[in-house]
């Protein structure tokens, strides 16, 4: 994800959810004079383009619904204003909210004006779609291991939850509408757990920067999770982790149903490694292969002034885990936050 296309999803995920069916939140967008961002009352993300002239070329996405009204009355900036001639883009659910704010950044690129037509509108989704459906390398052994060791914790947390909302609460803490600093924010449970994997045994891993093992704003507790695994013909494939995910899901039809289809939209926001089916692991044969470290035993660089991004491989051997009542805590901390908050 660019930085452009990160601050217009930051954009939404920052507007109010109006309460109200027939209300909208909107937003103005720096260089776009008759471009707004919309949220309506189900937190579906959406544009609101005004004061076009031109005809519409519905490039007709099952993802996309588009619709035109002769005029509208939208709360901007604090106060009402009618506008005429609106055309309204609205996502699906299904639809990865990356994919409309590429739509916000590379139509900002198409004019060298501030004000935008349908046909910008049209053109730029075109060209969006055909950016996102180009061919991309395949993921690396490495991209690979990591996406297992993250499902293998989903999976965990799948099986210890005892409720269908303690299930969406999982899923809905790994990655997040997009991909995050850390794997897993569990926000009822003030919880955050950044999952890392290693294959060589040596458990040394990349750290992206401070930010992957600092406790965020509202939570109180961080951990790096460590695994270790190994090739195992009777291991099981990235993919075989998803099945497994899924047939451990509870609750009525409806009910996995709705934690399935959140499932596969984080899937699509983490990536096609997460699908992989051609190598099976598991974890190592170790007394404990999967270890709990607190965030600030990890071993870190000492930040300097002046420095920025900083990443490193970290060594855990020179580390101490949490012991396993901590981190059997930790687990009925979480396990216990999604109960209450079914309640």
């Amino acid at each position: 994800m660019t930085q452009g296309s990160r601050s217009f999803l930051e954009m939404w995920l920052q507007m109010s959810t109006p309460e109200s069916e027939d209300s909208l939140s909107i937003r103005r967008v720096g260089g776009a004079e008759n471009v707004l961002l919309s949220k309506d009352s189900g937190g579906t993300f959406g544009i609101v383009m005004y004061g076009v002239t031109d005809d519409f070329r519905n490039p007709r996405l099952a993802n996309l619904s588009f619709s035109s009204r002769p005029h509208m009355i939208l709360n901007i900036s604090g106060s009402n204003q009618k506008l005429a001639n609106c055309l309204i883009l609205k996502t699906s659910s299904d639809l990865d909210p990356v994919m409309l704010s590429l739509v916000m950044e590379h139509l900002l690129k198409s004019s060298d004006t501030e004000k935008f037509s349908a046909h910008d509108l049209s053109n730029t989704i075109r060209e969006v779609i055909k950016l996102t459906r180009r061919e991309s390398p395949p993921p690396t052994r490495d991209e690979i291991v990591g996406a297992w060791g993250e499902l293998y914790l989903l999976l965990r947390f799948i099986r210890d939850s005892p409720n269908h909302a303690t299930q969406i609460m999982v899923i809905s803490a790994w990655e997040g509408l997009q991909r995050q600093t850390i794997d897993f924010r569990f926000a009822e449970a003030g919880v955050a757990l950044e999952a890392k994997t290693c294959s060589d045994g040596q458990r040394m891993h990349h750290i992206g920067g401070y930010g992957q093992i600092t406790v965020p704003p509202g939570y109180d507790y961080g951990a790096l999770v460590s695994m270790s695994v190994q090739d195992n013909d009777h291991g099981k494939t990235c993919k075989a982790m998803v099945r497994a995910i899924v047939s451990s899901l509870v609750g009525s039809g409806e009910e996995k149903g709705s934690a399935k289809s959140l499932l596969e939209k984080r899937i699509r926001i983490r990536g096609p490694e997460c699908l992989d089916d051609s190598i099976f692991l598991w974890l190592e044969d170790d007394e404990d292969p999967m270890r709990l470290y607190r965030f600030d035993d990890v071993p870190s660089p000492i930040s300097e002034g002046g420095v920025h991004e900083v990443e490193w491989i970290a060594d855990l051997k020179q580390a101490s885990p949490i012991s396993e009542t901590e981190e059997c805590e930790i687990v009925d901390r979480v396990r216990f936050a999604g109960v209450s908050s079914a309640n």
